[in-house]
């Protein structure tokens, strides 16, 4: 066994041997990258493009921590609070162009932001803590009176979700049944 190691010491191999580097590693209990080192062969992985440095997974854009060139940041108003806060200047650009004109310091911000302008807040009988429904369910009922459609055809037309419809006039009816039990009693 010295004999082979001897042998394979003297000769320098190839970059295309790199699996009998490992396989010669394996059987000498020594780790392939001192090995690799030792023949002059480059090491398997990953390295970055400015400083040259090994790494153990795929760069993000070829470059390690240190090197990776900094984010273009601009500031911007939050669109709830006010407070300025700094976005990539990639995001604002995307954004943009996409249409959207609303920016935000962290998600509380755009919690609130989104409850006041798409939530139960945006219909007005809700504001001052009324009934939370985001549909009007005596227009529902009336028109399922008026037409005697069932809750498929409604939401068609009311242009509601069909679990919407279905969930108002389960309650409806089951309210109207509790009114005509009391009224019978």
């Amino acid at each position: 066994m010295n004999n082979t190691v001897e042998i394979v010491e003297g000769v320098k191999p190839e970059i295309s041997i790199c699996g009998a580097c490992d396989l010669a590693a394996a059987i000498l209990g020594q780790p392939p990258d001192a090995l690799r080192l030792k023949f002059g062969i480059p090491l398997k992985g990953y390295y970055c493009r400015k400083c040259g440095k090994r790494l153990h997974h795929k760069p993000k854009g070829g470059y390690c921590r240190k090197c990776y060139p900094p984010m273009e940041v601009i500031p911007v108003s939050c669109s709830q609070c006010g407070d300025i806060t700094y976005k990539p200047k990639y995001l604002i650009i995307h954004n943009t162009k996409e249409g959207q004109q609303y920016f935000f310091c962290n998600r509380k911000c755009f919690g609130k932001w989104a409850g006041i302008n798409y939530g139960f807040k945006s219909h007005p009988k809700n504001i001052r803590g009324g009934e939370r429904c985001k549909w009007d369910w005596d227009m529902v009922w009336q028109k399922h009176l008026e037409t005697g459609y069932g809750a498929l055809r409604l939401s068609r037309m009311l242009n509601i979700p069909i679990g919407t419809i279905s969930k108002i006039l389960w309650r409806l009816r089951q309210v109207k049944a509790c009114k005509k039990e009391r009224e019978n009693d």
